[in-house]
């Protein structure tokens, strides 16, 4: 009797799913009454259920029907670049070849167009220059030994799949800092990183290094001294936290940062949202900075700041040289 029971219950609650279903199919997009339900929740789970379906579901308010079965068919559909002529950007001399993957149109996006995904970072062994490391927006760190012919992933079960920078240490290219995070403010989609990550395996294996001091920020370079593979130095701006351009809960201090014992602490050699730093192919104590006072700015305004530090001595100082905005 009992199992009778539990059994046309079970098919009511099956009939009535599937009316709901058929409901929902019909009628796909998300109604205002429904999106304002879910802003008015307050349990967590569902508050959690209903943010990761948006997620999926942007912008068109629904998964669209075979969403899952059409990313398939594209993965399988560019998984040999071998397959493909790669086709020249540019004639004359030395060419620039399109490795891919190849734009794709149904990114549910509008109006719909051709979509990619960003690569933020490229970094070039320097003793094989076959073996290259790029990091993706939200992708991680992936690896070629044959210039570009095959990928393989490094970092998919790392604390953040954003990276902003990348760096091989010059004199031990088994050592490898990959920062997280990506830069570019005002993409409406980034996301803020974890920390640094390292390898002293060749990317085999990896470390979070400077959680507390670098969550909620993004990397946007990175410089090993050439000699030295523990004096690190990093530029470090303000990350989103996804689709809407929106901030994570909180964020660590930006600027120009020094480690002298290879990545595990850090002093802050200067203030303000950096979002580029180069230095000196001859002497690495000199180097030039970007630095913003505000995140808006910092992307495509700024200063530029000359640092010159003696290494032995620890010695820092800074100057302004150029600053192309007016202060209101």
């Amino acid at each position: 009797m009992h199992c009778s029971h539990s059994l046309r219950s079970t098919l009511v609650a099956l009939a009535a799913l599937c009316g709901w279903t058929q409901a929902h199919a019909a009628q796909p997009a998300l109604n205002s009454s429904t999106a304002r339900e879910r802003h008015s929740n307050t349990n967590r789970h569902e508050l959690e259920r209903a943010w990761s379906y948006d997620q999926r579901a942007y912008p068109l308010g629904y998964i669209p029907a075979g969403a899952r079965e059409r990313a398939l068919k594209q993965i399988q559909q560019s998984t040999s670049l071998t397959a493909r002529a790669a086709q020249p950007l540019i004639g004359g001399g030395p060419q620039w070849i399109n490795f891919g993957p190849a734009p794709f149109m149904n990114a549910q996006i509008t109006p719909v167009e051709p979509t990619s995904g960003r690569i933020v970072s490229i970094a070039v062994d320097p003793t094989n220059n076959a073996h290259w490391l790029v990091g993706g927006a939200m992708g991680g760190v992936w690896e070629t030994r044959d210039t570009g012919v095959t990928w393989s992933p490094k970092t998919d079960d790392q604390a953040s799949l954003a990276i902003g920078a990348l760096a091989f240490a010059p004199s031990n290219p088994a050592i490898i800092y990959a920062g997280t995070g990506e830069p570019n403010y005002g993409a409406q989609d980034d996301y803020a990183g974890a920390g640094l990550l390292k390898s002293t395996d060749g990317g085999a294996n990896w470390v979070l290094l400077a959680g507390a001091a670098f969550s909620g920020a993004s990397f946007s370079s990175l410089l090993v001294n050439p000699t030295d593979p523990t004096l690190v130095l990093a530029s470090v701006t303000g990350g989103g936290a996804g689709r809407g351009g929106e901030l994570p809960p909180s964020q660590a201090l930006p600027g120009v940062f020094k480690s002298t014992n290879a990545g595990t602490n850090w002093a802050q050699k200067l203030f303000g949202y950096s979002t580029d730093l180069k230095a000196d192919p001859s002497n690495f104590n000199h180097q030039l900075a970007r630095v913003a006072g505000d995140l808006a700015h910092g992307q495509c305004l700024g200063r530029l700041a000359h640092l010159d530090q003696a290494a032995a001595a620890d010695a820092h100082r800074h100057s302004t040289l150029v600053r192309p905005y007016h202060q209101r």
